[in-house]
This record gives structure tokens, C-alpha cells and sequence, in this order.
């Protein structure tokens, strides 16, 4: 009943998804924490002013985490009203998003890469409405830009770069060098504005040090969180029968659907590799990752024939989001 619902049209859905949050940001909102971050990942050049300026009230940082996510629920509606990823007309993304990020009870207080998270949603924005466009410079320049400003809060953004260049290859096939000169120096602007006013007010060794704590110290926030691995192992589930639905059906799609679907691929197979590979990388990218894969099984859930079956999951997945509250 409750998918049924999430999946409608209403626009009383407008204003569920933002209660949908409040009611799993609940425990935080009691009793709120700090985030316990590594040497570091509390200095990058954007975030950490904000921080030091709000980080003496748990309160604030649990709040302000929860309005970031419920305006990325609202970007994620206007993402699908506006590409179509999903051509029927439902309200089920931003709930499914809420959903996702509420269950990753130990980010329901404020980290750099939410930050991040809206930065590569304006980015993403700029690069699907470069699809049949003929002259795509402001396009390329703006998404690359956008990716690099978000890099200044989160560092590890940086590593979606090459998906911000994949995917306007793939949104459009008339990308050329020029295209490629505009999205290095959109990127490379910020950082060189960054390097340079570091060595202007000498602080260059101190950018240097941060950055590297923010590449090579080696987190385990993963390991031994048995609820939230139980969580992303229900999440793994989903992507996996919702990517093979997909593939069964992929050609019937329409062709910018299909591009649309293959770009996000690419966003999430970089989100996995940065996990791996980024010694870093933790819990965290799990925010960015859920950006491709609400759509994702959100489409899953949208066209799924069996309702007993989708609620079932439904339920599964909302039983295990409150779990995890009440098990850290």
C-alpha cells in the first residue's frame, strides 16, 4: 500500500518525502552527533569555513544535513520531470532517495560530501541538456566547472570527471576537442584559483597535506557496521534485479532514456571504483552512488507488474532503514 501510494502523482507526495525524512532523521534530531571525521576531511577549502563556523551545535549540523537532502529529493523530482528517465508520471525518486540516505544513519549529520552531492546534480543537469544540442560549449564548460567546485568540499569528486566527459560523449555525438578544451579548463579554473590564493597567503604546504589526508588515510568506518552493511547489501539486491530488469527491456526505451541510463551506469561504476580503490573513501560515496541508482530502481518499482511482490520489497526496504536507526 505505502509503494502504491509513494508511487502516485499526488501532489500531497510533494510533501510526504520531506516528512518521510523527518521520521528517520527522528533519533538524530533527539540526540545528535558529530560527524567523526579523519585528520582532514573536515579542512577542504569550502567546506571547512562553513564547518568551523556551525560545528559547535550537533543540532544545526543534523538539521542543516536533513533540508540538504530533502532539496536533493526536490532536485531529483525536477531531474525526472525534466529528462524523463522514467516516463511515467510518478513522485517515487525523491521518496526512494530519502529512503536510501536515511538509512546511512552515521551521515544524518553534516559531511562535505553533500556538499558534493549537489554540485554533481547541477553538473549531471548540464550535461543530459546538452542531448541534440549542436554548439554544447557553455554545456561542457558549466558541468566541469560545477564537478570542480564540488571537489572543493568533497575531495574524492574529482574522480567523476572523466564520467562528466564520458557522459556528454554519449549524450552527444558531435562532442570534439574544443569540447574537451572548454570541460579541462572548467575544470582546472577552481583549483588554480585555490592553488594560487594558498601560495598568495602561504598556506600552499597546508592545502597540500589536507588534500593528501583526504586521498590516503586509510578509513574503516565500513568494516564492522553490521547494520549498514545489511543495508547495502539490500541496496546491492535491488540494483541487481532492477539493472537486469533494465537490460530486458532496454530497447524499447527511447533513445535519450537510453543514454540517460548509460551515463548513470558509468556514475555508479565510478562511485564503486572510488570505494575500492580510494583508501579514503568510505560510507560516504554511498550518497553519491544513490543519486543513479534512485532512478534506477525507482523505474525498477515504477513498472514492476506484480504489486505484492514491489510492496514486499518495499516494506523489506523501509523495515531495514529503521533498523538501522535503533541498532547504532
Amino acid at each position: 500500500m505505502l509503494l502504491k501510494i509513494l508511487k502516485s502523482n499526488q501532489t500531497y507526495n510533494l510533501l510526504l518525502f520531506p516528512f518521510i525524512g523527518l521520521l528517520l532523521w527522528a533519533v538524530s534530531l533527539i540526540s545528535p552527533q558529530s560527524y567523526p571525521f579523519f585528520e582532514g576531511e573536515n579542512q577542504m577549502v569550502l567546506f571547512a569555513p562553513l564547518f568551523n563556523l556551525i560545528s559547535s551545535s550537533p543540532f544545526i549540523l543534523v538539521l542543516l544535513t536533513l533540508i540538504i537532502v530533502v532539496l536533493l529529493g526536490f532536485a531529483i523530482q525536477r531531474f525526472n520531470s525534466k529528462f524523463g528517465f522514467i516516463r511515467k508520471r510518478t513522485l517515487l525518486p525523491s521518496s526512494y532517495f530519502v529512503i536510501f540516505v536515511g538509512g546511512l544513519f552515521g551521515l544524518h549529520t553534516l559531511h562535505p560530501v553533500l556538499f558534493a552531492a549537489v554540485f554533481l546534480m547541477l553538473s549531471l543537469f548540464r550535461v543530459f541538456n546538452a542531448f541534440e544540442k549542436k554548439n554544447i560549449y557553455s554545456n561542457v564548460f558549466d558541468s566541469c566547472l560545477l564537478l570542480s567546485i564540488g571537489s572543493l568540499f568533497y575531495f574524492n569528486t574529482i574522480f567523476f570527471f572523466p564520467v562528466i566527459i564520458i557522459s556528454t560523449i554519449t549524450i552527444n555525438r558531435e562532442y570534439s576537442w574544443r569540447d574537451l578544451s572548454l570541460s579541462i579548463l572548467g575544470f582546472i579554473l577552481p583549483w588554480l584559483f585555490t592553488f594560487s590564493l594558498a601560495y598568495f597567503f602561504n598556506s600552499f604546504d597546508q592545502l597540500i597535506k589536507v588534500l593528501s589526508l583526504n586521498l590516503f588515510t586509510n578509513s574503516q568506518r565500513i568494516k564492522g557496521d553490521i547494520p549498514l552493511q545489511v543495508f547495502m547489501g539490500y541496496q546491492a539486491f535491488l540494483i541487481i534485479i532492477a539493472s537486469l530488469n533494465l537490460l530486458q527491456f532496454y530497447d524499447t526505451k527511447k533513445i535519450s532514456s537510453r543514454k540517460y541510463f548509460t551515463s548513470f551506469f558509468w556514475f555508479f561504476l565510478f562511485s564503486v571504483f572510488i570505494l575500492i580503490f580510494v583508501p579514503a573513501a568510505s560510507s560516504e560515496i554511498f550518497v553519491i552512488a544513490a543519486l543513479p541508482t534512485t532512478f534506477l530502481i525507482s523505474n525498477y518499482f515504477v513498472y514492476l507488474k506484480s504489486r505484492l511482490w514491489g510492496e514486499v520489497l518495499f516494506a523489506i526496504l523501509i523495515g531495514l532503514a529503521i533498523y538501522v536507526q535503533f541498532a547504532n
